[in-house]
This record gives structure tokens, C-alpha cells and sequence, in this order.
């Protein structure tokens, strides 16, 4: 088990950095391939797994059918990254790390180390992992999507207040793929994984504030942050419990992981005066996917955000195809808003 393991966190890792590399840009570090990939895999999750759900249909149908666009998407990757190397063979060389560089760096690393140790040997009370982690366990034991109810196993009717939001069933399909169980995966795998994920978006967010170059600003505000969430169980409602406490929810993704990487695409635009690329529009489509995959309230945050983002663009007479552009993401939120309407 403990080689299947570890041979699973290499794939994992290699095989969503790959994907990722679709839509990652050339002024982005390389880490970012691996927050993309995440979610890509989480919008194709979300655009897969709910209309299964919907049609009662099993769970390993949802595996087939993400395995075979996982493997579609790496090999494009791969083909993407292949290219890259290509095109950039002469690449500039790093400049040498100052001491106060290296200082506030190892103490982020510190940080950081310190909040992987006592997430993978420590464990944290918490009511929602009985029915999430839970709904996963048994949707990959019976091969059934939200049909069981998670805290009896006897058979119920679908609830889609849970059913729209399947971030459980994509840890699922993980654990069939793997043998993994999914306990196991949800508690000791996924959670260093997220975490660190959260840590890269907020590099990327401080080189958009501080520049590439300005590293030393760069690791001090990394090491705010690392210990901003340290100390922010102030409340069970804060992005920071849920990262070092919940990192295996679909709420904890939303709130560290998508709607950070959302602020830093809609940054990213701003400092473009309101130009979009194609692969632009795609990191946004993929964002919101991602949102509603992890909650229903993800819906809505993010809908607030781009509707926020249209009406910077409006005060500032930017393009009118780019506010659509921008908008069209939108829809998918408002569809599945609906949908939860009807069915619930």
C-alpha cells in the first residue's frame, strides 16, 4: 500500500502538470502547470459527473469517461510542453538569491513544512467529513452516485443541494483509478497536495503585485500569508481552517484555491487593459467548471467576481466583445443555479 501510494502521488502530480500545460502561459512559472491541471480535471469532472448523476448512472462510467479525456488532454500537454522546449532554448539565467532572499524563504518553507507535517500526522475533528468523505467511500464501494445515504448506506433519493456540487465523486473516480481507498486518499494524500497548490497561486498573485524580479517582497508576503493561515482558526468559516483543517473538501478548494486563482486572472486582465486571449478565456471557463464542482455557492461567488470584472471594463469603455467574452463563463453558473431550482 505504501508503494501504491507513493507511485500515485508521482503520477498524479506528473500527469495534472502535464495537463495544466495546456493553458499555462509563457510569463508563468512552471508550478502553475500543476494548478491548472487541477482545474481542468475539476471542470471536466463537474461537466461529466452531473448529467451521470442526473441519469443515475454508475460511477464507473464517470471514471471511463475522465480517464479517456485525462488522456486526451495529457497528450496535448505533452505535445505543448515538447513545443515549449523548442521554442525556448535559450532561457535567461536566475539571479543568485540575495541573504535576505534566502531568509525570507526558508522561513515560508518553514512555514509551510511545519503545516504538511501536522496535516498528514495529525488528525482534525470535523463534522462535514462524515457525510462528504463518506458520500466518496460509498459511491466508490457500491459504483453508485449520491443513491446511498452516506451516514445510513441505505438506499435514498438524490439530493441535489450535494449532487450539483460532486467534488466528492471526482476523489471517487481517484480512489476506483487507484486502489487507493478513499479515506485514505482524502486524509493523507489530497490534503498536501491542495495545500501546496494554494501556496503556488498566492507566488503567482505576489510577482503580479511586487513584479518578478522584487523577490524579496515576493517571500515576505508569501510568509504573511503562510502565517496569516497559521493563526487564522478564528472561526470554522475562514479560508485558513478550512486549508489546514478541510483540505479535502470541495469548499476548501473554492475558497483557496478557485477563487484566488479567479482574483488572479481577473489581475492578470487588468494589468492587459481588459485584453483577453483565447487561453485567457479558457482559464476562466475552467475556473468557474471548477467552482461548481466544489459548491453551489461557487456559482454565485464567482458570478459576483466576472460581474465585478464587466463593470471595471464598463467604467473603463474597454472593448464590448471582451465584456462578453468575459460574461459567457456566466452562464454556466446561472444553468446550473437553475437546474438546482427544478430538481431540488
Amino acid at each position: 500500500m505504501i508503494l501504491r501510494v507513493v507511485l500515485f502521488i508521482a503520477i498524479f502530480i506528473c500527469v495534472t502538470a502535464i495537463i495544466g500545460n495546456n493553458l499555462k502561459r509563457e510569463d508563468e512559472g512552471p508550478l502553475m502547470s500543476l494548478v491548472y491541471g487541477l482545474i481542468v480535471s475539476w471542470a471536466l469532472a463537474f461537466a461529466v459527473g452531473v448529467p451521470l448523476i442526473i441519469m443515475k448512472k454508475p460511477l464507473s462510467l464517470m471514471r471511463l469517461i475522465l480517464v479517456v479525456l485525462y488522456a486526451l488532454l495529457f497528450a496535448t500537454g505533452v505535445f505543448s510542453l515538447v513545443k515549449r522546449k523548442r521554442c525556448n532554448k535559450d532561457r535567461g539565467q536566475i539571479t543568485p538569491f540575495k541573504s535576505s532572499e534566502m531568509i525570507y524563504l526558508g522561513l515560508f518553507l518553514g512555514i509551510v513544512a511545519f503545516q504538511l507535517y501536522k496535516t498528514i500526522f495529525y488528525a482534525y475533528a470535523d463534522g462535514d467529513d462524515a457525510f462528504y468523505v463518506a458520500a466518496a467511500r460509498v459511491a466508490e464501494a457500491s459504483d453508485k452516485m449520491y443513491l446511498t445515504d452516506a451516514y445510513l448506506g441505505t438506499p435514498s433519493e438524490i439530493l441535489y443541494r450535494y449532487a450539483l456540487a460532486p467534488f466528492p465523486m471526482w476523489e471517487a473516480v481517484l480512489a476506483q483509478a487507484s486502489g487507493i481507498q478513499t479515506t485514505l486518499l482524502a486524509h493523507l494524500i489530497l490534503p498536501p497536495v491542495l495545500i501546496v497548490v494554494t501556496y503556488i497561486v498566492y507566488n503567482e498573485i505576489g510577482k503580479l503585485l511586487f513584479g518578478v524580479e522584487s523577490r524579496e517582497k515576493r517571500f515576505m508576503f508569501l510568509t504573511l500569508t503562510a502565517v496569516f493561515e497559521l493563526f487564522s482558526n478564528v472561526s470554522t468559516s475562514t479560508s485558513g481552517t478550512f486549508l489546514l483543517t478541510r483540505a479535502r473538501q470541495g469548499k476548501e478548494a473554492l475558497a483557496c484555491i478557485i477563487l484566488p486563482l479567479l482574483f488572479y486572472e481577473l489581475f492578470r486582465l487588468v494589468k492587459a487593459e481588459g485584453d483577453i486571449t483565447v487561453k485567457d478565456f479558457f482559464v476562466l471557463l475552467s475556473t468557474v467548471l471548477a467552482a461548481s464542482l466544489s459548491s453551489l455557492l461557487g456559482n454565485i461567488l464567482t458570478s459576483i467576481m466576472l460581474a465585478g470584472a464587466v463593470l471595471w471594463m464598463i467604467i473603463r469603455k474597454k472593448r464590448f466583445k471582451n465584456m462578453v467574452i468575459i460574461s459567457a463563463p456566466v452562464l454556466i453558473s446561472i444553468m446550473t443555479v437553475l437546474l438546482y431550482i427544478k430538481l431540488r
